[in-house]
């Protein structure tokens, strides 16, 4: 499955430049939490169930779950109300299904193909629910009073944008497999930025 593009996540209070992340503590895992700990936060990881007791009694000072649709099921609008975009932390969050090669090995050739199947129809199928509720959800919770749903601070967008590149090359180190993943993916995806270009981007500025 996909999520497909999330959300920046909640804060307590308002984020108005970089400065106002110094001390923050937030609930962000992964690479995004340590790049938001170089700009000063103070990452910390919790289960979604605690995520909104967290922010309402001020263990926390700002939260990412998924997007508009999880976190109003969640509740996140009751903890806080100040709601950020965009999902520069996690812009694509795929799930996984794996399967030991030693029992994949021993299934014919048409069960794989099922699961495969099966497994492309999900990915799909959910980022497309994903699409169409989020949208709704925004929607609802653009209407409660006082929820505020802002875009980062360009400042907070900008140092995030220049961190990225060194938290990863960090984070592979002297991995040959997760160099060899991120020099694989850095070339696919510098080759379809060219086409998103002359295509989503330009169809997008030309509607809007």
């Amino acid at each position: 499955g996909n999520t497909g593009v999330q959300m920046g996540g909640w804060f307590r209070q308002k984020i108005r430049s970089k400065a106002d992340l110094q001390g923050a503590k937030i609930r962000y895992p992964g690479l995004g939490g340590e790049i938001f700990r170089r700009m000063g936060a103070v990452p910390t990881l919790l289960p979604a169930s605690e995520i909104k007791s967290a922010l309402q009694t001020g263990r926390l000072d700002g939260a990412e779950w998924v997007a508009p649709w999880g976190d109003f099921d969640l509740g996140m609008h009751q903890a806080a109300n100040h709601y950020y975009f965009p999902g520069i932390h996690e812009p694509g969050h795929t799930l996984e299904l794996l399967i030991n090669p030693a029992v994949w090995s021993q299934l014919s050739a048409q069960h794989q193909q099922a699961i495969e199947v099966a497994a492309w129809l999900e990915y799909s199928d959910m980022l497309a629910d994903f699409n169409h509720h989020n949208a709704k959800a925004i929607q609802n919770l653009s209407r409660i009073p006082k929820l505020q749903v802002l875009r980062f601070p360009n400042d907070v967008i900008t140092e995030f944008r220049r961190l990225t590149p060194q938290v990863i090359r960090e984070t592979m180190g002297a991995d040959t497999q997760a160099q060899a993943i991120w020099q694989s993916y850095s070339q696919y995806m510098r080759q379809q930025m060219r086409w998103a270009e002359m295509s989503d981007r330009a169809y997008w500025q030309a509607r809007y």
